[in-house]
């Protein structure tokens, strides 16, 4: 009996060694103005010990008039659990981005991102996520508040599907742009 009980815990906690493949979409919006972007977003997260972990990432998406852009960062989290089904999590990521234009001059440049979020294991295989976002743009004023929520599915011990979604905004510059984002993926723990 003594030997179930960790086993069992330990099956409940939320994982921070995985390689995250997802489906990314992105909508922009400003004043009349509507842009879709579609890609894809590679997520690598390694722990270094029981509540600190690495983070890499890696996307890109486009448009269809072939407008695009690369995402690649480092970062780093800190996770507490609440409990054995919970935990508050603090993420760092700096992030590079590269826009490719067809008909404008390509810009870069770098998000400052930091999160604070919740990782709740509702049953055995669904664990849900709610948190809260703030992308600098270092050099300009654009500062982008994004609540988001989320979901994973577990398929086995070691593969996931997922679901999450944001809604960024621009809290300081009121004529910039809002951005809404969506991500499908499957996650593979290791």
């Amino acid at each position: 009996m003594i030997l179930i009980i960790p086993t069992s815990i330990n099956a409940k906690e939320i994982s921070y060694d995985f390689i995250d493949s997802s489906l990314y979409s992105m909508k922009q919006s400003y004043s009349t103005i509507s842009e879709k972007w579609d890609g894809y977003y590679l997520t690598l997260n390694k722990s270094l010990n029981e509540n600190i972990y690495l983070l890499g990432v890696l996307g890109s998406i486009d448009k269809s008039n072939g407008d695009q852009v690369g995402y690649k960062g480092v970062g780093f989290g800190v996770h507490f659990p609440i409990n054995n089904k919970t935990d508050i999590v603090f993420e760092y990521e700096h992030l590079l981005y590269d826009f490719d234009y067809v008909a404008r001059t390509d810009v870069g440049g770098i998000y400052n991102i930091t999160y604070a979020k919740i990782l709740h294991q509702f049953s055995e295989t669904i664990e849900v996520t709610a948190g809260l976002g703030r992308a600098d743009l270092a050099g300009s004023k654009i500062l982008f508040i994004e609540p988001l929520v989320g979901a994973r599915y577990k398929i086995n011990e070691n593969f996931s599907l997922s679901f999450e979604i944001g809604n960024a905004k621009d809290s300081k510059v009121a004529s910039s742009v809002d951005v809404s984002e969506r991500r499908f993926g499957i996650r593979y723990n290791f």
